[in-house]
């Protein structure tokens, strides 16, 4: 297979231009890669600041980001995941912050891991790591 240039007509290129002009084209990099629309302030943490912490390799931020989570604003906590969260932003105690996790396994899953991963191994590096690969690898590109 060889690279090659294809002739294409000048109107058909106006016309493909217009169109995506007109209706847009399809958004890959909507919110699942990079959060809801809004200041930080407002929305909260979203993938794109978990990855740029992971890539400066301040992996502390990176567990206090997730540990963070969304606002409020966009979604809808429960009365367990606040606790979580809380507890984790006045302790940084994954101990206490396990004990405060939802009984509901299926909820707040990374943040789990990653309080065992700092439980278990007591760096922050070594907790990100316990994190499936394909969701670090997400934030990265996010």
């Amino acid at each position: 297979w060889k690279e090659q240039a294809v002739p294409v007509r000048s109107s058909h290129l106006d016309a493909m231009v217009d169109r995506v002009a007109k209706h847009g084209f399809i958004n890959y990099y909507g919110e699942q890669r990079v959060g809801d629309a809004g200041q930080t302030e407002f929305v909260g943490v979203r993938s794109f600041d978990v990855g740029r912490a992971l890539l400066k390799q301040n992996f502390s931020l990176a567990v206090d980001l997730i540990m963070e989570g969304r606002s409020s604003n966009v979604y809808n906590p429960t009365q367990e995941e606040m606790n979580t969260r809380q507890t984790w932003k006045t302790t940084k105690d994954a101990r206490a912050t396990l004990k405060e996790f939802p009984k509901n396994r299926n909820v707040m899953v990374r943040e789990r891991d990653l309080m065992r991963g700092l439980l278990r191994y007591g760096d922050s590096l070594e907790a990100v790591k316990t994190v499936p690969h394909n969701t670090r690898t997400f934030w990265a590109h996010a």
